[in-house]
């Protein structure tokens, strides 16, 4: 679960990624920045649809496990994404 500090709440998908991600491919983001450069302990990147779902913009905060995490861009594609045809959950 991650909550805004609108007070929405929502069921999210979280991907923890270590140094050597992503094995093949690139990461692409709305700005265009190396996704490592976006990123920090403190951040987060989030798909553009989550911005939409919980009305809140880059730079705002979200709360997941306890802890805050600043907006820090959006992901727009990811190398590893698969296509879904069906999902039991965001």
């Amino acid at each position: 679960m991650a909550a805004a500090e609108n007070g929405q709440v929502h069921l999210v998908d979280v991907r923890a990624v270590g140094a050597a991600y992503p094995f093949y491919g690139k990461v692409e983001t709305a700005s265009g920045k190396p996704f490592r450069e976006l990123l920090d302990d403190a951040a987060v990147l989030v798909h553009p649809s989550l911005l939409a779902r919980f009305g809140v913009e880059v730079g705002d905060s979200l709360r997941i496990g306890g802890r805050d995490f600043r907006i820090a861009g959006e992901i727009l594609r990811e190398p590893d994404r698969t296509v879904q045809l069906l999902a039991l959950g965001p």
